[in-house]
């Protein structure tokens, strides 16, 4: 026992270890202070960078495809809450807002009724020239502005018509009032319901016509259909006052009876 005891004892090698034979066959064969100092940091340095990627990979969200876009089989996106809405999208709600409230303020600045002080003030807007008597006659659109564009000097005296389109009123229909042979008369207006269908019509009564011309001329618009009917009374001043008028050519028409009456009646009463 005493000699067992004291026998050399038989050293056993350890088998290496996969990472760190493989990393000392690369690098040499002869084991030195050198490599086994660097060989386990070389280690841990490895297994600590595989913790950190997937230490961020376990902290990486998911971005959900567009609405339209997901595959089949695959959840939809999470809809948003409303109070994780961006700047970006706040803005465009504040754009869009004011401007519905802008066009809401611009349509309710024109009144749905006018004075005949406003007519003129918006027929004289968009004229050149002087703006002489008006009328407002309401329409399915709302009320229509019917002026004289006053223009006694040239012997051009015309009438328009205002009708109200969108945010504001437009001209849609022009008509002459004086004529070669009836110039620079002195035009009125009145409305009256001619054809009594309960929409008015706009009578234009011209007196005092410079040059030769004598008698007066009454010119009737009627806006439903935009058209004018006419009479000139001459008046023969050497004849005790004989009257003769000169009717328009579409006041012929049996459909225009009507209109020709209420000229004939507003003539005599001249």
């Amino acid at each position: 026992m005493l000699e067992r005891s004291l026998a050399a004892p038989i050293r056993t090698t350890p088998e290496a270890e996969p990472l760190s034979s493989t990393v000392a066959a690369a690098l040499s064969k002869k084991r030195s202070l050198v490599f086994r100092v660097v060989a386990p940091l070389l280690l841990v340095t490895i297994l600590g960078a595989l913790l950190l990627v997937l230490g961020y990979r376990g902290e990486t969200a998911e971005v959900p495809a567009p609405r339209d876009s997901f595959a089949a089989g695959s959840k939809p996106p999470v809809a948003v809450p409303a109070t994780s809405r961006s700047r970006a999208d706040e803005k465009v709600d504040a754009t869009l807002k004011a401007s519905v409230t802008k066009a809401a303020e611009t349509e309710s600045a024109i009144p749905a009724s006018l004075s005949l002080e406003e007519a003129k003030r918006i027929a004289g807007s968009i004229s050149h020239g002087m703006i002489g008597d008006a009328a407002i006659v309401q329409t399915r659109a709302g009320p229509a502005i019917v002026a004289i564009h006053d223009e006694r000097r040239s012997g051009t005296t015309h009438f328009f018509v205002m009708e109200r389109r969108g945010a504001g009123y437009h001209v849609s229909a022009r008509g002459p009032l004086d004529n070669s042979d009836f110039r620079g008369a002195t035009w009125k207006t009145e409305t009256l319901d001619a054809d009594g269908d309960g929409h008015p019509e706009v009578l234009f009564t011209g007196t005092n016509a410079n040059g030769r011309a004598s008698g007066y001329r009454l010119v009737l618009y009627v806006p439903r259909t935009r058209q004018t009917y006419s009479v000139r009374v001459e008046v023969d001043r050497h004849n005790t006052g004989k009257r003769r008028a000169i009717w328009s050519a579409n006041a012929s028409p049996p459909e225009a009876e009507p209109y020709r009456k209420v000229l004939a009646r507003r003539a005599r009463a001249i």
